[in-house]
């Protein structure tokens, strides 16, 4: 048997094709109609490559004529062609989004792959993040969509005034505000919406300036603002810059959204901006009324009554790193305690005590009260560290409550551990309704 040598010839078959590549006005046997122009390849060039075209140059009924491409540019298409002679293609960002769908539809991997790296390029400009994020939504490229959502939540105050941004499908627009962590104030979401509506209506040639035109541009997008992210000085802002943009039901609606009542709305989203979705429902809480010896100060708030003041204690750490923003807290004892609605919270992380600012509101429920504890600014809470907070509360002299928890609390995305306080044979007992976070 004769010896065999190998060796690579790869730089011949790539001088080859690009040859081909460069001749392929003259040796192409397949004529390409793409608007206007006529543009040539090779059928066998494309069928080696690709199992599409194998099948329609080659298969049991081929196309023998020339080709009438649709809903495609003809520069796109040239750049395209690239994919199958030449080892190093150039694209451009006008081009990209026929680019990816030719390349979808030619069933080569390695063309997608191509394409995607340069949607990876792109997004490096923020001006390019929704251009891309639409077509990763559109073709299902889950770690380039969720590139880009990352982009969007950390970088949102940026993107709203790019002209990416304000020139998007209503499509990407809605998909922007169903995401429950952008980094910034909720006025700004809204602001942006109107900027988006009104490029949107100049490109119809509609009145930019009538609040009506822009509440039917924007549609139930309105609904997926978060306006019980506001203040009520926000929204009374809105109503008076945006005289009939809400009709009255749904004025009254997002009034009661503000003020935090207990409200559910049938239309609008009420989960906060900044967090995440809701991960625990009716979790029992450590809260230990009587481990502070601050209680020979009489409260003030109820002259007639013996309120005394003391505070709310709840122990945690967690196994990842979360921002926490509020929680609403059901109180079922025989004598119910009162939070104070604005104070100074303490909270301790790893022996380091800070002040903060709380707000509480209280929202009654039939069978006792449930209060809403919001932070005026995120709590960074590191993974592992030992967490302390201090909520100022009011309660009857003669109450003697005990609250406790469960010791570990598991979820698929983040796992709690709570301190227990001073056990009690009979407690009175409050849960956690509703905890917010966004894991950072």
């Amino acid at each position: 048997m004769a010896n065999q040598l190998h060796t690579t010839n790869n730089s011949i078959v790539t001088n080859t094709t690009g040859i081909l590549y460069l001749e392929r006005n003259e040796t192409g046997d397949v004529v390409f109609h793409v608007e206007s122009e006529e543009i040539r390849a090779h059928r066998c060039v494309m069928a080696a490559i690709s199992p599409k075209y194998k099948i329609q140059f080659y298969g049991p009924r081929p196309d023998e004529g020339d080709i009438h491409v649709d809903d495609v540019s003809a520069s796109a298409f040239k750049e395209f062609l690239q994919f199958f002679y030449l080892e190093e293609v150039s694209m451009t960002e006008e081009n990209i989004a026929d680019v990816l769908n030719l390349a979808k539809q030619s069933l080569v991997d390695e063309f997608v792959e191509k394409s995607i790296n340069y949607l990876n390029e792109l997004i490096l400009n923020m001006g390019n993040v929704c251009k891309v994020y639409g077509l990763a939504i559109l073709h299902d490229l889950k770690n380039l969509k969720e590139k880009c959502e990352q982009l969007i939540l950390d970088n949102a105050k940026k993107l709203f005034v790019t002209t990416g941004f304000i020139e998007c499908d209503y499509s990407v627009l809605t998909s922007i505000l169903k995401m429950n962590a952008l980094r910034c104030k909720e006025i700004d979401v809204f602001n942006a919406c109107i900027d988006w509506a009104h490029a949107a209506c100049k490109r119809i040639n509609i009145d930019a300036e009538n609040t009506k035109n822009l509440r039917t541009i924007l549609k139930d997008a309105i609904y997926l603002i978060r306006f019980s992210s506001m203040t009520y000085n926000e929204f009374d802002a809105i109503s008076r810059d945006y005289h009939g943009f809400f009709t009255p039901d749904e004025s009254i609606e997002i009034s009661y959204i503000v003020n935090k009542q207990n409200f559910k709305s049938q239309k609008f989203n009420q989960l906060l901006r900044h967090q995440n979705e809701i991960v625990f429902k009716n979790i029992c809480l450590s809260i230990n009324l009587n481990a502070f010896k601050q209680l020979s100060r009489i409260s003030k708030f109820q002259s007639n009554s013996s309120y005394i003041n003391t505070h709310a204690s709840i122990k945690f750490c967690c196994n990842k790193k979360i921002l926490l923003k509020q929680f609403t807290m059901d109180l079922t004892t025989e004598y119910p305690e009162k939070l104070e609605k604005n104070a100074v919270a303490l909270i301790e992380i790893d022996t380091e005590w800070k002040p903060i600012n709380v707000n509480c509101f209280e929202l009654r429920e039939q069978f006792g009260y449930r209060f809403l504890v919001e932070f005026e600014e995120f709590i960074q809470i590191e993974p592992k560290a030992n967490v302390h907070i201090q909520m100022p509360l009011h309660r009857l002299a003669n109450s003697r409550t005990n609250i406790y928890l469960w010791d570990r609390i598991e979820t698929k995305d983040i796992c709690f551990d709570f301190k227990p306080s001073i056990y009690n044979s009979n407690p009175n007992v409050g849960y956690i309704t509703e905890l917010f976070y966004f894991i950072a």
